[in-house]
């Protein structure tokens, strides 16, 4: 099995966690909601589950072990930075901490982006 088939997996795994963890979640929130908590699948499911599976239907080339690891730990970043907003809100609060979640996920993405680009124009 390949690592991007592994990965996949992973994202697949990481995405129905996700969706468990939000409808239980929200389910003892009391009847409050939050798009952040409701949406939480989106960013495993769009940023790595979807493009794994363009790469492994289309062949293309295969990320790097380091190029790998950002882009897991940038869906990650974003994902529980979606997680705590959802917390915050559903509580009834706020944090300006969340906001460095935000931009750390956003900057490892863009690495993630930069070092699989960088590949193709070796």
């Amino acid at each position: 099995m390949t690592k991007d088939a592994r990965a996949f997996k992973g994202y697949l795994g990481f995405t129905v966690f996700c969706i468990f963890f939000s409808l239980i979640y929200e389910h003892f929130s009391h009847g409050v909601y939050s798009i952040y908590m409701t949406s939480l699948l989106v960013y495993p499911l769009i940023l790595g589950l979807i493009p794994m599976m363009i790469r492994i239907v289309a062949k293309l080339r295969p990320m790097g072990e380091t190029n790998r690891t950002v882009h897991m730990w940038a869906v990650v970043t974003l994902t529980l930075a979606s997680c705590l907003k959802g917390v915050f809100e559903i509580y009834g609060t706020t944090s300006p901490f969340t906001i460095f979640f935000w931009i750390a996920g956003a900057a490892m993405l863009a690495l993630s982006i930069g070092i699989y680009v960088r590949g193709y124009l070796k």
